[in-house]
């Protein structure tokens, strides 16, 4: 968020932002692969949806050799859901959503 504004960008409060904390994070769980899928209600699932569908973005392609391993694991982020297809029942999975299409869906 810092990098962004620092980059001129700028963003809109997400209704219900003053009720809920949305912490995307989980990058140092990101290189465990013992954890079972539903391990802490799918976190590091959904952090990795969550940065696979903003990598998608042509205007992010430039962060995406950072995140090699999974675009090499997943190749995109419907591939990820189909390799864990219960991630979609989850509630995470709604709340990743809303935010993507809050941000992406912004004027």
């Amino acid at each position: 968020w810092c990098l962004s504004l620092a980059d001129g960008l700028s963003f809109r409060q997400m209704p219900g932002a003053d009720q809920d904390v949305f912490h995307i994070g989980g990058t140092s769980y990101m290189h465990r692969t013992d954890y079972p899928p539903e391990h802490w209600d799918y976190w590091p699932t959904s952090v990795r949806y969550f940065n696979l569908r903003l990598l998608e973005r042509p205007e992010l392609a430039r962060f995406r050799s950072r995140f090699e391993t999974m675009f090499r694991t997943y190749r995109t982020a419907d591939g990820l859901l189909t390799a864990h297809p219960k991630f979609l029942d989850s509630r995470r999975y709604e709340q990743m959503n809303i935010i993507l299409d809050f941000i992406t869906n912004r004027q």
